[in-house]
């Protein structure tokens, strides 16, 4: 960013100030007494830059200069990346903005739409936190990096490597940290043991172990009649074998849908190539068409060998005759003057009528340009609105992707319990069982368990043994389904499809609204949008004759009209030419000249038509036409083959439509959950029987109640655990990575602040950095704690670090592509210091300078006397000059 001027008025104690033509490198002093505005320029700069023009919070009221009911006004001229720019704001009083963007896009935005394109524009070539770092108000000249904030820096430093920490530096790590340790806290002691809830959740299992053996005890000796519970028994057993008849109906059903849609991809194939074979045959027919217009154009240069021979023999009449018409063409030659006189005049009348007629035909293409540059506007804005509100990351999608593989796994799994496992899949997927790889055909694939076999789907390896515990591995199936049903709701689809459909549809409607910025941007050109809205409305229509239109087709007859006054004239200046020519030939025979041309001109005429010929001959040898006749003959052909084959397609009912499929697929699996609901409906009961059992005063049901207790604090455990086990390894996670990425942006500001200590001390200078910021430094083996610095030694610290961090960021600009180049800004910043460390400190801001913007607020000029280089301003002239402007000039 590059300052080149700033306007103020009314704010604190300026009524008045234009700070302009200011460097685009070097010092710049801003001077003058205390409470004459020097901190002011300061703010008006991060005011203009940082709020909207309608903003109105309660300080900007104490901004305003006392006694004045005027708005505050700011109007500031800079670059920003490739955009030079000057921003007008009114704050407060009638609130309103004006952005006028010079160059490389010359444009000007109003109010809203002004504010929102400064911040756009900020937030593509500026990192905002320089702002903070870089303009240091009065009393605030720190220099810690704790106190400035490794995570202030990533952006314009870019140390870390993309996805390695980066968002670990960002924003508010240290309250995540604080919020992760009294996480941890709350299950862990500081040595390590548990405490808190993890403690008392182990106390509580241990003593609902203890309760739930009593129980068990009690029932030892338990022997009642169990007639309900083989009731119980009996529904089991009756819904038990409907479930796995269910299962094989709903694959059944899922095969259909397969088969449909393999019908439906066969139709789109057919319909692509019958597309495509149209369209061979389109290019075809244009061949023939450009052959017979080669026919007409020979035709027509025979007609002109026709024409030239009969000019020719008209001419060797003429020279017969040239003797008799001496006479006539003397009285001629008066008529031919007058004429072309007359022609003339009429040709310029008629040449005002057409400039006028250009001028209403400009502005009604003016109007149509502007119509669809904000056709443009409109329509970027539409797709904008059109972008979904939630859009699914590239991991949501993933672990979708992975929760269906793992259903497949687990799907697999639970149908290995039987004697054997039937795979189904696209033809051409492979699979490895135990270890030997088998390609799926479109048939089902079946696979014998007799023994433990190992399957291999995809990246995942999965061991299958005949006896698995089937309802433990439905139960982690059910999990999956829960997990996949979890995630596609919560972006509201019913399938992992749909979810990538919505992050494609967001993709594309990204590209839409940059290829309709880019298009309008190709529209305007390099036309000036404004000029032309300004010249539509002061568009002044001359008058026209009556009956001629200001259009194209009254341009036309227009230019046709002048063609014919232009004609009249040539021809009338021939015809006098001629008369003069022609009785010149009289008297030196010149006729024959005539002759000669027609002759030379039924040459070119004769020549003009063989070129003609050879070309058609050679269109017709490179395309015949029987060749061509033959292969649309094939075209038609395959062309109505394509069409059976399509019709073939709609018309077979051995196959449902995609939309039956999925409709009877799915009436299927809501029976099977059905049935499934009915069964775990009947294992509740079964429970409840158990309870009822109390034939030893109730033993059963304290033995059932003390075993759900156990369940439910053993439960809770497991929950407190996995919960303890996450927030600690959260913890060592961030504490690793914060101290990788500290250490990653301490050496490169280590390394440039030593650079300018160097320039100030005598000897080696070094500085040491902890993940807090920086912390000490070493003069001639002398370590001191940045706390045991004086204040003068403190703020010469401070001014490094800020020096040094702006060289960082502008070396880094370039590689970046992110315009981090800032100005530095001290508003008396450098109080504590005496007279020699400020003369030191001056030579390094005056060399610093040469690459950079350094403006120096101060009370006091004469302390920084040792910078020759610079350019030094006075509040109050700086005051003066504006009130001497006049205001028309403002």
């Amino acid at each position: 960013m590059q300052i080149h001027s700033i306007t103020i008025d009314n704010i604190r104690s300026i009524e008045h100030l234009e700070l302009r033509d200011i460097p685009a490198s070097g010092v710049c002093m801003i001077s003058g007494p205390n409470e004459v505005g020097k901190s002011t320029i300061v703010e008006a700069i991060d005011l203009v830059l940082s709020e909207k023009s309608t903003a109105q919070k309660k300080w900007m009221k104490s901004m305003r200069r006392v006694g004045s009911t005027e708005p505050m006004r700011v109007s500031l001229e800079a670059t920003i990346g490739d955009q030079h720019f000057t921003i007008s704001k009114q704050f407060l009083n009638k609130p309103n903005a004006r952005l006028v963007i010079h160059s490389p896009n010359p444009r000007t935005y109003t109010d809203d739409q002004a504010n929102d394109e400064l911040m756009q524009i900020i937030d593509e070539h500026l990192d905002s936190n320089l702002h903070k770092l870089l303009f240091v108000k009065q009393g605030a000249l720190d220099h810690t990096l704790g106190e400035v904030g490794f995570n202030q820096l990533e952006k314009p430093l870019q140390l870390a490597d993309a996805g390695d920490g980066a968002g670990i530096a960002q924003g508010s790590q240290s309250e995540l940290m604080a919020k992760v340790r009294d996480e941890v806290s709350r299950y862990y002691t500081k040595t390590g043991k548990p405490s808190k809830e993890l403690k008392q959740a182990q106390q509580e299992v241990k003593d609902a172990t203890k309760r739930h053996a009593e129980a068990r005890a009690a029932i030892t000796d338990l022997s009642a009649q169990l007639e309900n519970y083989e009731a119980a028994e009996a529904e089991l057993a009756r819904l038990k074998p409907q479930i796995p008849e269910l299962k094989q109906q709903v694959e059944a059903s899922q095969r259909e849908v397969v088969r449909a849609e393999k019908r439906e991809s066969e139709r789109e194939r057919l319909q692509t190539k019958k597309d495509v074979e149209e369209q061979k045959k389109q290019r075809i027919e244009e061949r023939k068409k450009q052959r017979a217009r080669a026919a007409e154009e020979l035709a027509a240069s025979a007609q002109r060998v026709t024409e030239c021979e009969r000019t020719q023999q008209e001419l060797e009449l003429q020279a017969k005759e040239h003797a008799e018409k001496i006479e006539r063409l003397r009285s001629a030659l008066d008529a031919a003057v007058e004429a072309e006189q007359s022609a003339r005049a009429e040709y310029r009348v008629w040449e005002q009528h057409q400039h006028a007629v250009r001028e209403r035909i400009r502005h009604q293409k003016d109007t149509e340009f502007l119509a669809q540059y904000d056709e443009y506007t409109a329509e970027i804005s539409q797709q904008k609105k059109k972008l979904p509100e939630d859009v699914p990351s590239s991991s949501d999608i993933a672990r979708a992707e992975e929760i269906a593989e793992k259903i497949v796994y687990a799907q697999a799994t639970v149908a290995a319990a039987s004697s054997t496992l039937t795979l189904s899949s696209a033809a051409g997927a492979e699979i490895a069982v135990n270890g030997e790889t088998q390609t799926l055909s479109d048939t089902a694939t079946v696979v014998k368990v007799s023994e433990r076999t190992t399957l291999r789907i995809g990246e995942v390896d999965a061991v299958i043994e005949p006896a698995a515990n089937v309802a433990a591995e439905k139960d982690a199936l059910d999990q999956l389904i829960r997990e996949r049903d979890q995630l596609c709701t919560e972006f509201e689809v019913d399938s992992v499809q749909q979810l990538k459909q919505i992050a494609t549809t967001a993709e594309s409607i990204t590209a839409d609204i940059a290829r309709l910025k880019k298009a309008r941007t190709r529209h305007a050109g390099k036309r000036d949008v404004d000029d032309i809205r300004d010249a539509v409305e002061k568009f002044q229509a001359a008058e026209l004759p009556e009956g001629m239109s200001a259009d194209e087709a009254g341009e036309k007859a227009l230019e046709e009209r002048l063609n014919e006054l232009r004609t009249a004239v040539e021809q009338a200046d021939a015809a006098t030419a001629k008369a003069r020519t022609n009785l010149e030939e009289a008297r030196t025979s010149r006729i024959d000249q005539d002759v000669a041309v027609a002759r030379e001109k039924l040459k070119d005429a004769i020549d003009e038509q063989k070129r003609r010929a050879q070309a058609l001959e050679a269109a017709e040898q490179e395309h015949s036409d029987e060749a061509e006749e033959e292969q649309l003959r094939s075209l038609d052909a395959q062309l109505a083959t394509l069409t059976a084959a399509l019709q073939a397609l709609e018309e077979d009912d051995s196959v449902l439509s995609l939309e039956q499929a999925r409709r009877a697929a799915e009436q299927d699996e809501t029976l099977l959950k059905n049935t499934e609901g009915h069964l775990e409906e009947a294992y509740r009961r079964q429970s409840e029987i158990k309870g009822s059992i109390n034939a030893y005063e109730g033993a059963a049901e304290k033995e059932k109640i003390a075993k759900a207790e156990l369940e439910r604090v053993e439960s809770i455990l497991a929950r407190t655990q996995h919960r303890a086990d996450v927030a600690k390894l959260l913890l060592d996670t961030l504490e690793r990575h914060y101290r990788d990425v500290t250490q990653r942006y301490a050496k490169p500001i280590r390394e440039e602040l030593e650079r300018l200590a160097a320039q100030l001390h005598e000897g080696e200078v070094s500085y040491e950095f902890d993940e807090t910021g920086l912390v000490g430094r070493v003069i001639r083996e002398e370590q001191l704690s940045v706390d045991e610095l004086s204040g003068g030694a403190s703020e010469q610290l401070g001014l490094m670090l800020r020096l040094a961090i702006a060289n960082l960021a502008a070396n880094n600009a370039e590689s970046d592509g992110v315009d981090t180049v800032m100005p530095v800004i001290m508003d008396d910043a450098l109080g504590n210091s005496d007279v020699l460390r400020l003369k030191r400190l001056s030579g390094l801001i005056e060399r610093e300078a040469a690459t950079k913007q350094i403006f120096i607020m101060t009370c006091d000029p004469q302390r920084f006397a040792a910078i020759g280089k610079r350019k030094e301003y006075r509040v109050e002239e700086l005051k003066r000059a504006a009130h001497s402007t006049p205001l028309s000039n403002r």
